[in-house]
């Protein structure tokens, strides 16, 4: 003890003894110290971990029956709603009504309502365009060739043909809000063949 140390106070009555462990409340720290980063050695795996399965907000989600029965309603209304705006605004993309189910029917492979659905509305999308295209020809060589009343003969039968049409599609909509399946009798030839039946 050198002459410029202070003097040295006695243990107080609070102060612990010496050697003994710190209280409780001090033994630990919070937040914990960061432990800084890994050595070098440890900071690379090989091979790297299998991850395991996705935690489940990111696994995929398998299609509730409600779900199935919006998108089939869909293939009928989206087909439905491109033809009545063909009609309306445009009339060359009328004859395009029939990508709504055909995108709806190869997007859901797995879903027997969807594709049973999407499938009808196609038939009935592509018979439209056959008879639509058809009844145009017919009716402008009945025009040509002075038959004016069968032209227009066609063009009412065309006409009753996309009423019986539409009023199919909405059925076929309705029908598919409550998950049960429809198929188009009156207004839609079997190009592609139903897979679900």
């Amino acid at each position: 003890m050198t002459s410029q140390d202070p003097p040295r106070q006695p243990p107080g009555p609070d102060d612990p003894p010496p050697g003994a462990q710190p209280p409780p409340w001090q033994q630990y720290q919070y937040p914990p110290p960061y432990p800084g980063p890994p050595p070098p050695w440890q900071q690379y795996q090989y091979p790297p971990p299998y991850p395991g399965p996705p935690p489940p907000w990111q696994a995929p989600v398998p299609p509730t029956p409600a779900t199935s029965a919006n998108t089939a309603m869909w293939a009928h209304l989206g087909a439905l709603l491109v033809w009545l705006a063909g009609l309306v605004v445009f009339a060359p993309l009328s004859l395009f009504s029939f990508v709504v189910p055909l995108v709806i029917r190869s997007s859901n492979p797995g879903d027997f309502l969807v594709r049973h659905h999407a499938t009808q509305s196609l038939n009935s999308c592509l018979t439209g365009l056959v008879v639509g295209l058809g009844a145009i020809l017919a009716a402008a060589i009945a025009f040509v060739g002075s038959g004016f009343i069968l032209a227009v003969l066609i063009v009412l039968a065309a006409i009753g043909f996309g009423v019986a049409r539409a009023v199919g599609g909405i059925i076929g909509a309705v029908k598919a809000y409550h998950g049960e399946r429809y198929t188009y009798i009156w207004a839609a030839f079997h190009f592609i063949r139903d897979d679900t039946a």
